[in-house]
């Protein structure tokens, strides 16, 4: 059986060493609120022992705002901000590298157990990569 602390161990550290560039691509993509909602869920990823249901709605939530991306599908509100972003790229290059490294700590996570909506997220992300190319 995986030992569950060294993913989660490794994902806190991430999160913990990369939490201002999580944070300012959240904004960018997301808005204040997004921003906020990821300083939370980096803070509280610090302060727990162990991956919860609620941790991993936010982690697949952040992932999901990031895998969007400049490039990927938005909502009304977020094409300003996408648009804003396209001229810019190597912020969308940051972004993309972001997306990639939560994908590959959520991978993790979800070879140790089962964590439904971790996997689901993990997988829609590779599905979408193969699909797109990439």
């Amino acid at each position: 059986m995986k030992n569950w602390s060294e993913p989660f161990d490794a994902l806190v550290e991430h999160m913990h060493l990369h939490r201002n560039a999580y944070c300012c691509a959240a904004r960018l993509l997301g808005g204040m609120r997004a921003e906020k909602r990821t300083a939370a869920l980096i803070g509280d990823l610090i302060n727990v022992p162990q991956m919860t249901r609620r941790l991993a709605r936010e982690l697949t939530a952040l992932h999901d705002l990031l895998a969007r991306g400049p490039s990927g599908e938005c909502v009304p509100e977020e094409t300003g901000r996408f648009a804003a972003l396209a001229s810019e790229a190597s912020v969308a290059a940051e972004i993309c590298l972001l997306e990639e490294s939560l994908g590959e700590c959520l991978a993790a996570l979800c070879e140790g157990g089962p964590i439904s909506e971790l996997e689901r997220a993990v997988q829609a992300t590779d599905q979408g990569r193969k699909l797109s190319g990439a």
